[in-house]
């Protein structure tokens, strides 16, 4: 799993270049994300071959080791790529039906491992892929001399360009406005997902990200003690805590978000109040079998067909308050019922 020091510290750009008939030839990102790096570090002209492992496929683009493994096997069978398995400098890949298009995205590698503040979330995450498209679009955009610093687009506009929902597009925008990412002047918004609005893209904030990411990933000095098996097994616990933390984390925070939206409107907030006070008196009513039983019961019906019109109204639903686990047989916490722990663990560990 790990690379030399000379391949992982080889001086190559920090970016790839994505075609844009490249998102219209696949509808997998990972694909898409994988042929382009061989596209951007490969040259026919100059005899160049993307000399990529799989290991540093998966750190650079955030992928596991069997998607890299079945993508990049797929990419051969279909005649996409191609690979000298002559040379023993690397793997060797070439883009065999290379564009000659000269439209392209450009993607930062830092994007796919920096933590973003998105406000309504109560914590910092990664960007989702399609969230990662979407910014990159519209920073590419913006950073061509003709687009004078900005992108003027629609959110079908987007979807048709990247090969993705407009829905999709459009709960992209929104996280990368709250998260600072990028600007829309209200004056500069189209009314609806087919007009065109005015884009911007937060540079500062970028280019600290970028500096942020590129001190944490510098190549840390070797250690001189080599670590004992119970600190290994220590540290692989912890790590092993770590990440089913962050997973109950992101689980419950979205649970919070929506239960805050759901509070702060007084019409719901008195509705919601007066359906749970029934449930206590309608349990005393049903141990002492009191006459009004069944007039508690269809108060409380009545009370919940208010509140779900109300939730409706208010675009949340029943599933946006229970917590969506990772993994549906231990809930996030890495053991089953019967106390034994869950396979549901990657094998290569946590994602740093």
């Amino acid at each position: 799993m790990t690379e030399s020091a000379v391949q992982l510290n080889e001086a190559v750009p920090g970016y790839i270049r994505v075609p844009y008939s490249y998102y219209k030839r696949h509808g997998c990102r990972s694909k898409i994300l994988l042929l382009s790096t061989i596209f951007t570090f490969s040259d026919p002209k100059e005899s160049k071959t993307c000399n990529f492992s799989y290991s540093r496929f998966e750190k650079k683009l955030d992928l596991s080791h069997g998607t890299v493994a079945r993508e990049i096997k797929s990419l051969k069978e279909s005649g996409e790529i191609t690979q000298d398995k002559s040379r023993r400098a690397g793997a060797a890949y070439s883009d065999a039906k290379r564009t000659k298009e000269k439209g392209f995205v450009k993607i930062e590698f830092y994007l796919y491992h920096t933590q973003f503040n998105v406000r309504g979330e109560r914590e910092a995450r990664y960007l989702t892929k399609a969230e990662i498209d979407v910014l990159c679009l519209i920073k590419t955009h913006c950073a061509n001399e003709r687009g004078e610093g900005v992108f003027l687009g629609s959110a079908r506009g987007i979807a048709g360009t990247l090969n993705l929902s407009k829905t999709t597009v459009q709960k992209a925008i929104t996280t990368l406005l709250r998260a600072g990412l990028v600007y829309r002047p209200a004056e500069d918004r189209g009314v609806n997902g087919h007009q065109r609005s005015v884009y911007t893209v937060n540079e500062k904030l970028l280019r600290r990200s970028e500096k942020n990411y590129n001190k944490s990933s510098a190549p840390a000095q070797p250690s001189r003690k080599a670590l004992s098996e119970e600190e290994k097994a220590a540290n692989a616990r912890a790590d092993r805590e770590r990440y089913y933390s962050e997973l109950r984390n992101r689980a419950l925070s979205r649970v919070a978000f929506f239960t805050d939206q759901l509070n702060i409107d007084d019409t719901y907030r008195r509705i919601n109040a007066a359906w749970k006070a029934t449930a206590p008196k309608i349990a005393r009513a049903e141990v002492f079998n009191l006459p009004e039983l069944e007039e508690l019961r269809k108060e409380k019906r009545r009370l919940g067909a208010q509140r779900a019109r109300r939730m409706a109204e208010l675009m949340i639903s029943e599933s946006d308050l229970i917590p969506q686990w990772h993994c549906r047989m231990c809930s996030d916490t890495g053991f089953l019922p019967n106390g034994k722990q869950c396979d549901c663990y990657p094998e290569r560990g946590r994602r740093r």
